[in-house]
């Protein structure tokens, strides 16, 4: 909570912004649910928003360190559950973006620090992946085969992110709170229409995560 008020600060400048986005977090359905059964989900949650936070710094200044921060909360992220990984694209998306405006230069050594500072992230919190790397995916394998003889069906791993259904079941669970209609979404949708409408360098990476 106290990140997600820091966030909304730093990307309007309003310490009612970053209020607002605090109780709504506190209020979401969704992360409440989650965190009454204490899931991964909410580990998750706070080691990516202080990802995001490092990277909405690391747009403004540029610095190395920011990266190396941002990418190393990123892995742990990624290491309390899988969906997390896909904040590295937030971080490729702020660094093209800040080289396209202007703002940074196109080295790559940025994204290559990021890099290694995820992966000691990953394997930092989930030191086993190293040992038993291969058994990982002995496991998924045998685990699609258990399910495949008890009658389930074993999509491939593309299908939820080429699925529009997919799509719109995040927009409705994740925008709204878990199951509470499209109507609250489609506002939400709306407000991130109108952040992107700025076209702000903060705005945008934010909108990216």
């Amino acid at each position: 909570l106290a990140m997600t008020y820091r966030i909304g600060l730093l990307v309007s400048g309003s310490r009612a912004v970053g209020l607002i986005a605090m109780v709504m977090m506190g209020l979401s359905p969704y992360y409440l649910f989650n965190s009454k059964l204490c899931k991964v989900d909410i580990p998750m949650i706070f080691f990516a928003t202080i990802s995001m936070w490092f990277l909405l710094r690391a747009s403004d200044t540029g610095r190395m360190r920011h990266y190396a921060w941002a990418g190393l909360f990123c892995g742990i992220a990624a290491g309390s559950k899988l969906p997390a990984t896909y904040l590295a694209l937030s971080i490729c998306f702020t660094y093209v973006l800040t080289a396209i405006r202007g703002t940074d230069s196109w080295h790559p050594k940025r994204l290559i620090l990021a890099g290694a500072a995820s992966i000691v992230g990953v394997f930092g919190t989930n030191p086993n992946l190293a040992i038993y790397f291969d058994d990982l995916f002995w496991a998924i394998e045998e685990f699609e085969k258990s399910l495949k003889a008890q009658g389930g069906i074993v999509e491939p791993w593309y299908y939820y992110y080429t699925n529009p259904e997919s799509y719109v079941y995040l927009v409705r669970t994740t925008f709204a709170g878990m199951y509470a209609g499209l109507y609250p979404a489609l506002l939400s949708v709306a407000g991130f229409g109108l952040v992107l409408a700025k076209r702000e360098t903060k705005a945008l990476i934010l909108v990216s995560f």
